[in-house]
């Protein structure tokens, strides 16, 4: 931090202020609670685009566990979830096995359990299961769940967590980008069906604003209305940007000695703002730049979006089909490359919605554009 900014922008790192997500947060207290009261499990799949803060809530989750003496684990399919022989020191780790389990079992119980091997997943469920009841409940949130994973891995894992679901305590929460919901569908996971829904998007207004102004007065200062007013409106209530916003006001009206942030503190900020927003916009549009089809089709679902702000499922395809060449305008290829506007954060799909919603604030425009000089130049 500089000159105690409480801001500090990045991945993963917690807000000063976890505002607007009083939802997602009164969701996990009752699915916590009830685990514990009713001694059965459940899995909830929580996903949003990148830099929405599904960490943060991951780790403000594991704090909510910790605070009702749920064992909890917070992990990656690339960290722990490599192969099946991670399954047990993962699920299992020997420091938080049930007491009521004798001291040689518990010291060789990862041990026994690789050598048994995992086709049939019920020896790690049977010994899951006597460990929730035993001992504390337990809850394992995978994050960046959508990547990385080995698959046999991750089905004898499923596998063996819904076995437990319905007899022992146990929360499974499976966190990604908006291409999770597809990704478990596509690997034949059944639960997906019947597993609580989480969608972390913008925040609204109001949320913004706090997001905001409750660090700055906690550390000291005090923000002008209408300073305040235009960073809010320059973040579109995408977390990331509202916290550089926050950094850079503060850093701002430190250097000028002052313990009010104004609109000279707005303007002073703005141009830094802007560069390394413009930076953000380009690497993600550089990403796409290698697929002449799926710019096209970005390009066509922002124009399409620009007076709504969002656009319906059938609408997005048959709008993207429109994109293609006229040889080349199969359904197929257009759910192809909607797919991939979903896999870069272009768009995203709520849960309990039929309509898609820009991914990144103020991406489409910066890709309309772009897209726009390209084709110029050609």
């Amino acid at each position: 931090m500089t000159n105690g900014n409480p801001f500090r922008p990045g991945a993963g790192r917690t807000p000063p202020h976890l505002a607007g997500r009083e939802a997602v947060q009164r969701l996990f207290k009752e699915e916590l609670d009830t685990m514990i009261h009713t001694k059965e499990g459940n899995i909830i799949v929580m996903y949003g685009p990148r830099g929405m803060g599904k960490t943060v809530l991951l780790h403000d989750l594991e704090k909510m566990c910790s605070a009702r003496h749920v064992a909890a684990t917070v992990t990656t399919p690339s960290e722990r979830l490599r192969s099946v022989e991670d399954l047990p020191g993962l699920l299992l780790p020997q420091n938080r096995l049930a007491d009521a389990l004798p001291p040689k079992i518990a010291g060789y119980l990862p041990k026994a359990l690789s050598r048994r091997g995992y086709a049939d997943p019920n020896a790690l469920r049977e010994h899951l299961a006597r460990a929730c009841l035993a001992g504390p409940p337990r809850a394992l949130l995978v994050d960046e769940a959508h990547a990385n994973a080995d698959m046999a891995a991750y089905r004898a894992l499923v596998n063996a967590v819904q076995g437990v679901l319905q007899e022992a305590p146990f929360l499974l929460v499976l966190a990604g980008t908006p291409e999770l919901p597809a990704f478990l569908r596509d690997a034949g996971f059944t639960f997906i069906e019947r597993a609580r829904y989480v969608g972390v998007g913008c925040l609204n207004e109001s949320a913004s604003v706090e997001a905001i102004r409750i660090p700055i007065e906690k550390a000291g200062k005090s923000i002008a209305t209408d300073a305040l007013d235009a960073a809010v409106a320059d973040s579109y209530g995408y977390p990331y940007f509202l916290q550089q916003w926050g950094k850079s006001l503060w850093d701002q009206a430190s250097a000028r000695g002052a313990a009010a942030i104004s609109q000279t503190d707005v303007a002073l900020a703005q141009p830094d703002i802007s560069a390394e927003r413009q930076g953000f916009y380009g690497r993600r549009y550089n990403a796409m730049l290698g697929n002449t089809k799926l710019l096209a089709a970005a390009n066509a679902i922002a124009n399409a979006c620009s007076e709504q702000g969002s656009i319906e499922m059938v609408q997005a395809l048959a709008t993207i089909q429109s994109s293609l060449p006229q040889d080349e305008q199969s359904r197929e290829e257009a759910l192809a490359l909607y797919n991939e506007l979903i896999r870069q954060d272009f768009v995203w799909e709520p849960p309990n919605s039929d309509k898609l919603m820009q991914g990144i604030p103020s991406f489409m425009q910066y890709s309309k554009d772009a897209y726009k000089k390209e084709q110029t130049a050609l």
